[in-house]
């Protein structure tokens, strides 16, 4: 009895492998920086590419900012004006860059900031922002060590 347990735990733990190896073969290869998700709705069908720690969907007609990652991001960030071939125009999540940011250059291509996306930036020294925004949401500075500036 004590075998077909230590079989049966042997054969799962198996499966389990082959359908991880099975599940990369069909995505390609894991540590692509690229990965391709279709929604429902053609007008929602995404490309997710990381540049510099930063992390875009691609759309057919833009870019947007989704997310970041803390651990490959630099001090010094310089936001693209095209990732994937298309123009980058929204930052999609409020609070995106973390505290140990000093600078960051927007491209003349973003069309609005949301609310606090700069916010604990305590690091920051420089932002360029684009010509066209004259008005930035509430808290987009909000403990910026050069806030007032």
């Amino acid at each position: 009895m004590r075998k077909k347990k230590i079989l049966s735990i042997i054969c799962i733990i198996s499966m389990l492998i082959s359908l991880q190896n099975i599940n990369a073969c069909a995505t390609g290869n894991a540590s692509e920086p690229t990965t391709e998700i279709i929604a429902s709705d053609e007008a929602d069908k995404y490309t997710e590419i990381t540049v510099d720690g930063l992390i875009y969907n691609v759309f057919s007609d833009h870019a947007e900012i989704v997310n970041i990652n803390y651990n490959e991001t630099p001090k010094n960030i310089v936001i693209p004006e095209m990732v994937g071939g298309k123009p980058v125009t929204k930052i999609r999540k409020s609070y995106l860059f973390n505290e140990q940011v000093i600078s960051v250059s927007f491209p003349d291509t973003i069309i609005d900031f949301p609310y606090g996306c700069m916010s604990g930036c305590e690091e920051l020294e420089s932002v360029k922002l684009p010509a066209h925004i004259k008005i930035l949401p509430l808290n987009t500075f909000t403990a910026a060590k050069n806030s007032n500036q």
